[in-house]
């Protein structure tokens, strides 16, 4: 398998490049709309069966397989300001990138050199490489003489074992792995903290770590280069211990929207937190859930509330209802939560298509949903609504729009911007309701004390974008107020769509 944008080799099913972040899910579209954007007629139409990241469909090519939500009023930049996204997984190809050897675009990994052996500076300036591998990004600490030590924060520009965001382990390789094929978090741009000290005429210089065979592991590790010791000092990048168990707090807020007064409110929410404590340890369980309801269709109110509702029973009956009556005391697995959440997804799904056909409906829904177990969050969307994590003063969103824009974004067709004025921002590829074989995408995500989830439709992130949305989630520190506050952005935004937020705190 190869990526569709650089070209790189890639692990068969690949979600994500591991070299240039693109989403494999995009390959027909991202082609098309190529073709398109060079002047040669084409049409673009949904995945045919069969092909990676598509959904099979009864009708390929037929206009009913292309779901379109009503027009909203085209914005220009004279009617708001455009802000560029601020930590998003959709990704624009390098510019004036090199050329790999097979013709693909190759992704620019940024390379600065010390100076030679026997004039390495003390300290370290930015940008320089440590036995060949680390990349001083900033000085912490310095010291005014060599009998001290100084300090960096570093990038490893041979990535890691295992992904700092959701854990999936790789195997030992010397090529770049800069984002993750799982949930793709930016490998290269975790910063791990490096300690230098000149090393004492005793100590005996061990292999340079640049030439070891593995990437580093999660212990602290020294290595010797030009004379120096260096220490390097990892993020933690397993599974963070919660000494109590994980506190999880949800606010949610849902509004019709300053454009829709008058009408319904199509989008509908769900959340429930099951918290059992034994000695004082927390062991939750948690589900939230935004599902948009496509108008245009008949009764998208309807479809929302019957994906919730069913989303909602399933994994009450099948995982939570158990572990209060005791039927079970094994902890649940990765594989089970993931499976049980995948299944009431698939049941919201027939249960749509089961009304369709029985009265000759046509009704769809977007879904994002997150089921959240002690300290991992299982996530899994279909359609537009999206899914963020915000850690620190970073927001990151998780998932992948299955929308035509998305695809023109992510084939360097569109700038990234131009997703908020394109006249088929409102198309969507994939949704409940529309076949009965559907494709969910699914994503794990370690969760750490502190991180925040937010679950949102199309009417929050087209409105309110990510440095506002970064800014009310810092500034709230109660999820309620978060949710209040967000929906209160998105009308003063202009409010074009219906609005819906929800906020999974996680604390310690």
């Amino acid at each position: 398998m190869r990526c569709i944008q650089c070209g790189a080799e890639l692990r068969p099913n690949a979600r994500f490049c591991n070299v240039c972040g693109a989403d494999q899910t995009l390959s027909q579209a991202a082609v098309q709309a190529a073709a398109q954007a060079e002047g040669q007629p084409t049409v673009i139409e949904p995945f045919p069966a069969g092909a990676p990241g598509g959904e099979q469909t009864a009708s390929e090519g037929a206009e009913s397989d292309r779901i379109k939500r009503p027009p909203r009023p085209l914005r220009t930049a004279d009617d708001t300001s455009v802000e560029a996204e601020g930590a998003t997984q959709s990704v624009t190809p390098p510019a004036q990138s090199p050329t790999a050897t097979n013709g693909a675009v190759a992704p620019q990994i940024p390379i600065a050199r010390a100076e030679s052996e026997g004039d390495h500076p003390w300290p370290l300036p930015a940008q320089a490489v440590v036995a060949g591998r680390y990349l001083v990004q900033r000085v912490i600490s310095a010291a005014a003489n060599h009998e001290g030590e100084n300090i960096y924060r570093v990038t490893d520009r041979r990535g890691a074992e295992k992904c700092w965001s959701c854990g999936t382990t790789y195997a030992a390789t010397d090529d770049p792995q800069r984002f993750c094929t799982e949930c793709g978090a930016d490998m290269l741009g975790h910063e791990l903290t490096l300690h230098e000290r000149i090393a004492k005429p005793d100590e005996t210089p061990t292999q340079p770590l640049s030439a070891a065979s593995s990437p580093p592991q999660n212990a602290e590790q020294v290595f010797y280069d030009q004379g120096r010791e260096y220490r390097i000092v990892p993020e933690s990048t397993g599974a963070p211990s919660f000494p109590s168990g994980v506190k999880i707090t949800v606010g949610a807020a849902s509004d019709i929207g300053v454009s829709r007064q008058g009408g319904h409110n199509e989008d509908s929410i769900g959340h429930v937190v099951l918290e059992i404590q034994h000695d004082s340890y927390a062991e939750p369980l948690a589900l939230a859930v935004v599902a948009d309801g496509l108008g245009g269709h008949a009764s998208g109110r309807e479809a929302s509330r019957l994906v919730v509702r069913t989303l909602l029973d399933h994994v009450l009956r099948t995982v939570a209802l158990p572990r209060v009556e005791l039927l079970t005391d094994a902890p649940a697995t990765e594989e089970g939560l993931r499976h049980i959440l995948r299944e009431g997804i698939q049941a919201a799904n027939e249960a749509l298509c089961q009304a369709n056909d029985e009265q000759k409906l046509d009704m769809g829904s977007t879904v994002v949903a997150v089921l959240a177990y002690e300290g991992t969050a299982y996530i899994a969307n279909v359609g537009d609504s999206r899914a963020y994590a915000l850690e620190g003063e970073t927001l990151r969103r998780i998932t992948t729009d299955h929308s035509l824009v998305e695809q023109l974004v992510a084939g360097g067709i569109i700038a990234d911007a131009d997703r908020y004025t394109h006249p088929e921002r409102n198309q969507i590829f994939r949704s409940l309701g529309l076949h009965r074989e559907m494709e969910v995408d699914f994503f794990t995500q370690w969760l750490r004390p502190g991180m925040r989830l937010l679950l949102c439709s199309d009417g929050l992130w087209e409105m309110a974008r990510d440095a506002e949305i970064t800014r009310i989630l810092r500034a709230n520190a109660d999820p309620q107020s978060a949710c209040d506050a967000l929906i209160q952005a998105a009308n003063k935004a202009g409010g074009e769509d219906n609005i819906s937020a929800v906020v999974v705190q996680i604390g310690a």
